[in-house]
Parts: structure tokens; sequence; C-alpha cells
């Protein structure tokens, strides 16, 4: 299986989950429920780990889930929040917008070796374009093995 399917099927997986979780709320009086802290910490431990490796811990879906979850003190509300960046984190995720500008400046500088390496092929410079194409090759090759070593999602233009 692909890691983006893993990674979505994973986001799946923690909705339900927060589905289950809201659905066990106590109330506390007529205006206000409370959700259990134990199952609370577990669902909030399972999208810390995936926000960590889908999104970076630099993120701002990581770094506001975090503020979030370290606020609970049982209330509703208070889960509420922490459900509301999980559903901006997936979103986004589904979406394909959690991007890098360095790292889509980078694959179009790569691009752009690619496509200079086809130019000069054509023209009959064949060293030259088996050189681009080859930088072009290890610095795609370095993010991939980078990514797989820090545990991040790496998604390839195709």
């Amino acid at each position: 299986m692909q890691l983006d399917a893993i990674v979505r099927r994973r986001f799946t997986e923690l909705a339900e989950k927060a589905e289950r979780l809201a659905a066990a709320r106590d109330r506390t009086d007529s205006d206000s429920f409370t959700i259990p802290a134990a199952p609370f910490y577990e669902w909030v431990t399972n999208v810390q780990s995936l926000l960590a490796r889908a999104c970076g811990q630099e993120s701002v879906h990581y770094q506001n889930f975090i503020r979030l979850a370290n606020r609970f003190t049982s209330y509703e509300a208070e889960f509420a929040n922490c459900r509301a960046v999980f559903v901006a984190a997936r979103e986004d995720y589904e979406g394909g917008y959690l991007f890098n500008v360095r790292a889509a400046a980078k694959a179009e500088a790569l691009a752009d070796a690619l496509a200079q390496a086809k130019e000069l092929l054509a023209a009959g410079f064949k060293d030259p374009a088996c050189v681009l194409a080859r930088v072009a090759l290890e610095v795609a090759l370095k993010e991939l093995v980078w990514c797989l070593r820090n545990s991040l999602t790496c998604r390839m233009r195709s």
C-alpha cells in the first residue's frame, strides 16, 4: 500500500475515533459536557503522531493542535477545538495543500534541468544531457532518502 493511502486511511480512522469520543461525552450541568480524559489523550497521541509525520512538527497544524491539546481540561468545547485543527489538517493534506515553497522551487529547478537535458540530447549532445539528468536524479533521490529518514511524507509530481 502506498504511503499516501496509508495516511488517508489513518485520517479516516482518527476521524471515526473522534466521532466515538464525542458520543461518549458526559453532561456536567444543563449547559456543558465533558469528554473522558483517557480516551481523549489516546486520540491526541494518535493525531499528534500522524500530524508530525504528514505535516511536520513545524507546521501550523501540528503546533496549533499541541497548543490546544495541552489546554484540555475535559470540556467538550476544548475537544471541539482540537478536532477542528485535525479536520483542517486532513482537508489540507487530502487537498494537496501541504507544500513547502522551497521544495516547490527545487522541484521546478529539477524539471527545468530535465527539460534542458532533453533539448541537449535532441541536439546531439549526449554527454551534457546525461550529466544534467544525473544531477536531477541524484537531488531527487537525496530528498526522498531525507524524507524517509525523517519519517516525512514526500509527494512526487507526476
